[in-house]
């Protein structure tokens, strides 16, 4: 898998908020492509993840599905202690990752159907969760998005509510931690 490579221009491609670039921009003055994780390390979860949700390409599709599936599986807990029989968010789960490693191969439509089947398995049953805990349905609904292009910012925001108000700042480090970490090995698998 080749790594996350972001030039200035293809952020300024996209539209962005001309006063929110500025450090980034001060930090890499030349078109050179840059390691995606320096926009996460200049400007913040927050660009960083704006930034990933619309660029395009096969390596940058994996690691949004694989953020979103970590997300998710942070989120997990709430779901399964509410439901400890209902098995359709660790499918989602699996389905993301599954899809995510068959990004770019003959597999990926294949993949890709099974995990939106999953998806919409997983709405229908965080729609029965809505009913019983909102805290849970929270969890369940937000990491059952879209499971194309954006569905990670579903599942990251189910991850963000989990820790509450007062845990907001720590899991926010948390999935910045996270998405370091994931592009990181998106990286290594490109050394092999």
């Amino acid at each position: 898998m080749a790594e996350l490579m972001v030039t200035p221009a293809e952020i300024a491609a996209l539209n962005h908020c001309e006063d929110r670039w500025l450090v980034y921009r001060a930090a890499h003055p030349t078109e050179d492509a840059h390691p995606f994780v320096d926009l996460l390390d200049c400007n913040g979860l927050d660009d960083a993840l704006w930034v990933l949700d619309r660029l395009p390409g096969p390596t940058a599709l994996r690691l949004r599905l694989r953020f979103g599936a970590a997300c998710a599986e942070r989120a997990l807990h709430l779901f399964e202690t509410e439901y400890p029989g209902n098995p359709h968010r660790r499918r989602e789960i699996a389905a993301l990752r599954a899809y995510a490693d068959a990004v770019g191969t003959a597999g990926e439509p294949a993949a890709r159907d099974t995990a939106e089947s999953a998806a919409r398995a997983a709405r229908a049953a965080a729609w029965d969760a809505w009913a019983a805990s909102e805290a849970a349905a929270w969890a369940a609904a937000g990491a059952a998005g879209e499971t194309g292009h954006a569905g990670y910012v579903g599942a990251v925001l189910a991850s963000a509510r989990a820790a509450g108000d007062a845990g907001d700042a720590a899991e926010r480090e948390a999935q910045a931690t996270l998405l370091r970490d994931l592009t990181a090995l998106t990286e290594e698998a490109t050394d092999e």
